[in-house]
């Protein structure tokens, strides 16, 4: 508690750490932690002691939670590469893809299986969260998976004698070595388009790791088929880590654009984060979708694309307002402590925290025919990238609710996506949209 309290101290974004006497408070909390009877009571007094501060993100995370978000931001695991969630309706935890080339893909997992039992132990009632522990594991060791899979046999043909009736399900067993995966934040795909041409689209789930180099390689692969511009769809990214946000605005930014500003304690400007000198992947036209649930380096990259003009933002809603920055520091124990140690600003001026980024314009489709929204839907297009699946982070580790509906209660329209595509088509209007100055760094 006191490792804790002193580095709130030294750089917590609020000097006067939100209207408390951050010494009693030390003296307050060290007191019941002492008195607390077991670990997990001594954890809640420090998490107490860090909300008297006010700030959602400043907070400890014990080692177990730790280490996922180690997982989820590295962008690889120990594991077998397959993705579950729990199915809305029932519960069930239902495979939602495996990652290409993983485990479970090798094993001949489907999307679609039901998780019955792993290692012997039945999954009735578990979350993602408690499957994806018992699938993770140290490389070369094994772990058994029963499934349930649907099937979909056609029980007979008129004119043609009768088959024998499959049964509507069966159980599936598989064994698997667990072994490091690399894990895709991306799914993306070449559609066609209401006129004609194609647009490259690319669903970013989250800004782990590799999610700068899993863009960068994304583009080179649509560029070759050819496609007219690109939609970035940003929609219930919570975010990740800023350097990765970085990483992907380098991908269509040219020169060293500032990305945003940022500001300490005292208020004041500390400095301008700018991209240094550079080329981009493309130039081509780029529509950016976005919701509530874009968050943090989701609103850092959907800012510095509109402030400079590059890209067109889309959305019926407004971001979700976090424009805080955190630091992790590493505690003894194997907790991990979060504490926001400055606030920014878009490139434009713009202080989004609590706020959110107004969208530049809401998701107003024309009407087409239902042949080309077909076609339009990405849900409904194999995979170019290493996920099978929209909006879903690795399992190993649990995807988010939001994916969970958009897969399995099947694709419908997306009203966003069909405005994004439209307005790449009239290619006048999008360079009216984005007509502007680039922000850049002052020389």
């Amino acid at each position: 508690m006191v490792q804790a309290w002193q580095i709130v101290g030294e750089s917590f974004v609020d000097a006067n750490f939100g209207g408390h006497n951050w010494t009693d408070e030390l003296r307050t909390h060290m007191l019941a932690a002492y008195q607390s009877p077991d670990a997990p009571a001594a954890y809640h007094e420090i998490a107490t002691m860090l909300s008297d501060l006010g700030d959602p993100y400043t907070r400890l995370l014990p080692p177990d939670e730790y280490q996922e978000f180690v997982v989820s931001s590295n962008g690889e695991l120990q594991g077998v590469g397959m993705l579950i969630a729990n199915e809305p309706v029932e519960g069930h935890l239902l495979v939602l893809a495996p990652i290409k080339g993983s485990p479970a893909d090798r094993a001949g997992i489907k999307p679609g299986d039901i998780v019955m039992a792993i290692n012997g132990q039945d999954t009735s009632g578990w979350t993602g969260e408690q499957a994806a522990r018992h699938l993770r594991g140290m490389g070369g060791t094994q772990v058994r998976v029963r499934l349930v899979r649907h099937t979909n046999e056609i029980p007979g043909v008129a004119g043609r004698p009768p088959r024998p009736v499959e049964p509507a399900t069966r159980e599936v067993e598989v064994s698997m070595t667990r072994e490091t995966v690399t894990l895709s934040p991306l799914f993306y795909a070449a559609l066609p388009d209401p006129s004609g041409g194609r647009v490259g689209y690319l669903k970013l789930a989250a800004f782990s790791q590799n999610a700068g180099a899993a863009v960068r390689d994304a583009i080179r692969d649509l560029k070759a088929t050819g496609v007219d511009g690109y939609v970035l769809d940003l929609r219930s990214n919570p975010g990740g880590l800023v350097q990765s946000a970085a990483d992907v605005a380098r991908v269509f930014m040219d020169g060293h654009p500032t990305l945003f500003t940022v500001s300490g304690r005292s208020g004041e400007q500390l400095q301008e984060v700018v991209l240094e000198d550079g080329s981009s992947e493309t130039t081509a036209p780029l529509t950016v979708l976005v919701d509530h649930g874009s968050a943090s380096a989701s609103e850092i990259l959907s800012g510095a694309l509109r402030d400079n003009h590059r890209a067109l933002v889309i959305g019926d809603e407004k971001t979700y307002g976090k424009g805080r920055i955190q630091s992790v520091y590493e505690m003894d124990d194997g907790s991990a402590l979060f504490v926001t140690v400055a606030r920014y600003r878009t490139p434009g001026g713009t202080d989004i925290d609590l706020r959110g980024i107004h969208p530049d314009m809401a998701c107003t489709p024309p009407l087409i025919g239902a042949a080309s929204r077909r076609n339009l839907d990405p849900r409904a297009l194999p995979a170019s990238g290493p996920i099978a699946g929209v909006d879903l982070a690795d399992l190993g580790v649990a995807a988010r609710q939001g994916a969970v509906t958009s897969v399995v209660q099947g694709p419908e329209v997306d009203r966003c996506l069909l405005t994004a595509m439209s307005m790449l088509a009239d290619k006048s209007a999008l360079i009216d949209a984005t007509a502007g100055t680039t922000v850049a760094a002052a020389p």
